[in-house]
């Protein structure tokens, strides 16, 4: 009972509306309206909201501040799970005498629970445009919380992963592998003189070549890997532009999270890469060293 009763409060958690960004041209006074104003419109529309109040004491215990993140989904991610709730996160500009809103819904698991939505409107007409937009939103919204396959799936996850782990059975009752199977020292058939075991592995004059051989491939792939990362970083740079003093870019917010992610995984297999080759290198040096022959 305990279990089917989280289940259903999964699926249908309650919604935090924050302020994700801290624009130069934006008070803070106008950011706040604009939250409490989609807050407002959700709550109509029949979705669980969590008070501003609790939100904030939330927020103070875990000593977080959403303004902080810069729009950025992971920050945004950090917050969703201090508060326990899907953040409705609110991106709040202003473009000459245009106010500009971007609204998401992120989960504490990181996922986008409905399409993104943007608005531009001048100040006084601004309330009536994010109605407008905030009743499709919000409709989305509830279809996808309320979806009992989410539930299902999380339940079928979870007894598919217990049932594998039942069945494969725990380290100790694994059968250990035959390591006669395996000999490290092949012996020599007998003769005449004392019996002697010769080792399996190759030769030193062969293995100093198999290193510097992997030393070089290694490098070349973490030269590959360093341009591929400063190139995609440049990429973001190449997109931005300036607009009345301020920096805007051509890209999504999806786009440079994708793009920034893309930067740190190349720029990342980079440092591995050349650390591994800086080892077959000095190994491959500490062998001919040796001298064991071409």
């Amino acid at each position: 009972m305990i279990s089917v009763l989280l289940s259903v409060l999964s699926a249908s958690p309650v919604l935090s509306v924050q302020s994700v960004t801290q624009r130069p041209r934006v008070e803070t006074s106008q950011a706040k309206t604009v939250t409490a104003q989609i807050e407002q419109a959700l709550a109509a529309n029949g979705l669980p909201m969590m008070t501003a109040s609790e939100s904030a004491q939330r927020l103070d215990d875990k000593k977080l501040n959403p303004t902080k993140c810069g729009g950025a989904k992971t920050c945004i991610i950090g917050v969703a799970a201090g508060l326990g709730a899907v953040v409705i996160a609110v991106d709040v500009g202003q473009l000459r005498k245009q106010v500009l809103v971007r609204i998401d819904a992120i989960s504490p698991e990181g996922e986008e629970l409905a399409e993104a939505v943007e608005v531009s409107a001048a100040n006084a007409d601004l309330k009536a445009a994010l109605d407008t937009a905030l009743d499709e939103f919000a409709a989305k919204l509830k279809a996808k919380l309320s979806k009992p396959e989410v539930v299902a799936a999380k339940q079928k996850t979870s007894e598919r992963v217990s049932d594998q782990s039942s069945r494969q059975g725990g380290w100790g009752d694994r059968p250990e592998k035959d390591s006669a199977a395996k000999p490290a020292l092949l012996p020599r058939e007998k003769d005449d003189g004392p019996e002697l075991m010769v080792s399996a592995q190759p030769k030193p004059k062969v293995a100093k070549w198999v290193f510097a051989g992997g030393a070089v491939v290694t490098a070349g792939a973490a030269v590959g890997l360093g341009v591929s990362a400063l190139t995609t970083a440049g990429s973001v740079d190449a997109s931005g532009y300036d607009v009345d003093g301020m920096r805007a870019t051509t890209l999504t917010q999806s786009q440079l999270d994708a793009r920034a992610a893309q930067a740190n995984t190349m720029g990342t297999a980079a440092v591995i890469t050349a650390l591994v080759s800086a080892g077959l290198t000095a190994t491959a040096t500490v062998l001919f060293i040796k001298g064991d022959g071409p």
